[in-house]
């Protein structure tokens, strides 16, 4: 037995084979996630100089207009595409053929329809026409890289989704840099435009891929399927699109491009807990279904339990160090809006609980009840925003959006517990408590802040409640003893 299989089987022996599994999968999603996200962080002292918050708050309207249309384009037919592929029945290439057709008759009416509307478009987003346009057909090819990706995640190649999401952002990059250099004026359409040959590129890509494993057919069965499953999908994305990023439309409504420019790039850098937390939700969902079939409820508990304790440590760590992010990331222009990042950081946290709790309705097939809890949270989010915002700014959506969040958690679990009634749910208890430590080392350090601003104390500050923390939630007893 070579070295590294001995450390590998000596790593397995100590955490537990399922959490080796289950890192070794995240690692994979996360490098990609942290390799791409990483190159949009790096890039934003080169786009924060190179564009005013006007210019990054146009881009980032066009960004809503792609999550938006994105969905409605999708109809959701990615996770029907996954759900039906956990089914184990041997005609899942002609599903997969049913639904890219239903696909492409859906996709062709509607960009049709969006063209003839647009005027109703440029009055909501209120961006230049142009935007419209390259929205319109960047989101008519993403719908088939999502689609991909999802089949590379269900059948757990997660080192192919890693690579092909590295070598899109890198091609992104580049492409992005170079046409804003070139273009005088109006350079938000350099990031449009780039977005657009790149989608165009990757999406061409998919389809070849997707077509080899489809048999192309159009059967009353898998269309009831995929529909029953993902008309729900549709209005829960949508909400959730409404809880993470609606705010960016109303405070562009509300105040105008220049506080969307400030308030998309503190999310941008809060950001990077989601980019965590979606990172490594990727690898825990076929792991979920897996040990849900196999009734494995305790190997789960303990699972979540440290999936939670490395999600609460990452936000931790950014929160410490947000301050730092902003001023090496974003020209002193964009500085107004740092104390937005830790609250951004919070909204992921309740986001990764969230999320613990849905899966549980999709494993039902409940996708009635995920749509609607959606909807509540993001009717929530809507209101508190059109309310606050005109009294206390564009900063206020932040915490909206935090609320918003924290609802969709405890809806989730009571769905989860008291109306799916499943045998099992995972534990608060396994959750609940680190995430009080969490609370109480943040609202310490705010306070610390609060007393002093100097960096010859705050540092080490930082360095010891980030390494207290560590050792709560991973000292050598804590860890071994929820080992399943």
């Amino acid at each position: 037995m070579g070295i590294f299989s001995a450390l590998q089987e000596k790593t397995q022996l100590l955490i537990g084979k399922d959490f080796y599994n289950f890192l070794s999968h995240s690692k994979n999603y996360v490098s990609a996630e942290i390799f791409s996200k990483g190159l949009g962080i790096i890039t934003i002292p080169i786009y924060t100089r190179l564009l005013v918050p006007e210019d990054y708050g146009i881009f980032a309207i066009l960004g809503s207009f792609l999550a938006i249309f994105g969905i409605i384009y999708s109809m959701g037919i990615n996770s029907s595409v996954i759900r039906y592929y956990y089914e184990g029945k041997d005609d899942f290439d002609k599903f997969l053929g049913s639904a890219i057709f239903l696909l492409l008759l859906w996709i062709v009416p509607l960009s049709f329809i969006l063209f003839i509307g647009k005027d109703i478009l440029l009055k909501f987003f209120q961006i230049p026409i142009g935007m419209i346009y390259i929205g319109i057909g960047i989101v008519s090819f993403q719908i088939f890289i999502t689609l991909y990706e999802g089949l590379l995640q269900a059948t757990k190649q997660s080192k192919k989704v890693a690579f092909l999401n590295i070598i899109k952002k890198i091609l992104l990059v580049i492409s992005t840099v170079t046409l804003i250099l070139i273009m005088q004026k109006e350079k938000y359409y350099g990031m449009a435009y780039a977005t657009l040959f790149i989608t165009v590129l990757f999406g061409g890509y998919s389809i070849y891929q997707i077509g080899k494993k489809a048999t192309i057919c159009l059967k009353k069965e898998y269309i009831k399927y995929a529909l029953i499953l993902c008309i729900p999908i549709v209005f829960h994305l949508l909400s959730q699109y409404i809880l993470s990023s609606f705010d960016l439309i109303i405070i562009n409504q509300l105040v105008g491009s220049n506080e969307t420019g400030l308030y998309s790039l503190a999310y941008n850098i809060g950001g990077i807990q989601n980019m965590i937390c979606f990172g490594m939700l990727y690898a825990w969902t076929p792991i979920f279904y897996e040990k849900l079939k196999e009734f494995k409820y305790d190997d789960l508990n303990a699972l979540a339990s440290k999936f939670a304790r490395i999600i609460y440590l990452s936000a931790f760590a950014l929160i410490l160090f947000a301050r730092e992010l902003m001023i090496i990331l974003a020209d002193e222009q964009f500085h107004s809006a740092l104390d937005i990042i830790p609250i951004v950081i919070m909204s992921y946290v309740f986001f990764f609980l969230y999320s613990l709790y849905v899966t549980f309705a999709f494993y039902k097939k409940k996708t009635q009840l995920i749509a609607l809890f959606t909807i509540i949270a993001g009717g929530i989010n809507i209101g508190l925003n059109y309310w606050l915002i005109p009294l206390f700014g564009y900063k206020i959506a932040a915490w909206t959006t935090l609320i918003s969040y924290a609802c969709l958690f405890v809806l989730h679990y009571l769905n989860a517990r008291v109306i799916l009634k499943t045998d099992w749910i995972i534990s608060l208890k396994k959750l609940l408590p680190n995430l009080l430590v969490l609370t109480g080392f943040v609202l310490l350090f705010s306070y610390i802040s609060i007393v002093t601003s100097n960096n010859f104390i705050l540092i080490p500050v930082k360095i010891f409640l980030l390494i207290a923390l560590i050792f709560l939630y991973f000292g050598k007893k804590q860890f071994l003893k929820i080992k399943p």
